[in-house]
């Protein structure tokens, strides 16, 4: 990791631990598949961070994105790895379903995550 790495890395986290609202990235993990009851049972972890929030643009609509979506920025060194579409976002009470995650980069690392999600669901 570059020195300009660890600059913006840092900088991103400090603005949005100041000025983001609280928000948990929820990483559910498969379990082991249950022949009497013919399900499987999902465990989950909840990280809690801080986001940046707004609505999607009209701009911003392609792919699996749509008007009506969300955008939560969140700091790339305030998780473990980065949030796919298998996890969601708790933001207050309410579990929105991750659609796409935009990662932007420092040089050699992940300095944030702009996490597109859909719901309440």
């Amino acid at each position: 990791m570059t020195a300009l790495d660890t600059a913006i890395r840092k900088a991103t986290k400090a603005v949005l631990t100041k000025l983001g609202t609280a928000v948990s990235v929820r990483v559910l993990t498969a379990g082991a598949y249950d022949t009497a009851t013919g399900a499987a049972t999902d465990t989950t972890a909840d990280t809690s961070v801080r986001a940046a929030l707004r609505d999607v643009r009209a701009t911003e609509v392609l792919g699996l994105v749509q008007l009506g979506d969300r955008v939560a920025t969140v700091a790339a060194s305030a998780l473990s790895a980065a949030p796919t579409p298998q996890d969601r976002l708790v933001i207050g009470s309410s579990v929105y379903e991750i659609v796409e995650v935009v990662t932007y980069r420092a040089q050699d690392s992940d300095a944030a995550y702009d996490v597109y999600v859909r719901g309440p669901i």
